[in-house]
């Protein structure tokens, strides 16, 4: 907190610091060295018991990851899937699960197979959290609001390319030729479309 102020300070700024139940009429002087005091009283620095999760086995993982191609192949076109992955969107994966010492490539049409452990990934995450997202088509959007994973920009965004089909039938879509004349579609392409041009 004492660094917050101070570098607020610094940049030639008063700073305004309430405690919760404090009340300030915005423009006139204030004490903050009694809120700044109970933060400081507040927060504990003991160290904390790291919570993790059960891991997930291999085999769990293996199943999982089948049940999710086989739950794409029913409700989306398998033509277009295929189209799509050579599009990157629902391709390979390349994803390190340090809880169980293993480099996984997730192909979303065919399951789960194992490659070298040295191979960089495009992303890290426990398998706990990797099964979530194999078992649920929002497990991908959950995993974005959690932040349970490590990446690059470039790894995230193709992890959300690679669960795209899955996110898409989230939505109440398919993979489908009649999704081309789908309204939201359209407008989603407008609006990336715009934001690439401006």
């Amino acid at each position: 907190m004492t660094q917050a102020v101070a570098t607020i300070e610094k940049a030639g700024v008063a700073p305004v610091v309430l405690y919760p139940g404090d009340r300030w009429k915005v423009g006139s002087p204030h004490e903050s060295q009694a809120a700044i005091a109970l933060y400081e009283k507040s927060w504990d620095t003991a160290p904390r018991q790291q919570i993790t999760s059960p891991p997930a086995s291999w085999e769990e993982l293996t199943h999982l990851a089948a049940a999710c191609a086989k739950r794409l192949g029913k409700r989306n076109n398998r033509i277009l899937l295929r189209v799509a992955a050579r599009l990157g969107i629902g391709a390979r994966l390349l994803v390190r699960l340090p809880d169980l010492g293993r480099t996984a490539r997730f192909d979303p049409l065919r399951g789960l197979s194992e490659v070298d452990p040295a191979t960089e990934p495009d992303i890290t995450l426990s398998s706990q959290s990797f099964a979530y997202t194999l078992k649920f088509d929002w497990g991908a959007d959950t995993l974005s609001v959690n932040g349970r994973f490590r990446a690059t920009p470039a790894g995230y965004r193709k992890m959300l390319r690679s669960f795209g089909p899955s996110l898409l039938n989230n939505n109440g879509r398919a993979l489908a030729f009649r999704l081309l004349a789908d309204p939201w579609l359209v407008r989603r392409a407008i609006d990336r479309f715009i934001l690439r041009a401006s």
